[in-house]
C-alpha cells in the first residue's frame, strides 16, 4: 500500500498516577486502511529493502 489519503492514524494516550512528582503515560498509535477498515502495518507501506531500512525495521 502506497503512503496516500487512504490512510488514518488513531493514537490511544494512557496514564496513570502512582504517586510521587511524575505520573507514567505511555501512548500506541495504530494504521488503518480507509477503503477496507483493516489495519496497517509498516510492512505494508515499507516494501523495499531500502525503505525498511530507512524506516530502521528488522524483519526476520
Amino acid at each position: 500500500m502506497a503512503a496516500s489519503d487512504n490512510a488514518d492514524m488513531k493514537k490511544i494516550q494512557k496514564g496513570y498516577y502512582g504517586g510521587g512528582a511524575h505520573s507514567n503515560e505511555w501512548s500506541t498509535s495504530y494504521n488503518f486502511d480507509l477503503k477496507t477498515g483493516k489495519r496497517i502495518y509498516l510492512n505494508h507501506v515499507a516494501q523495499t529493502s531500502q525503505q525498511k531500512y530507512n524506516l530502521n525495521i528488522s524483519f526476520h
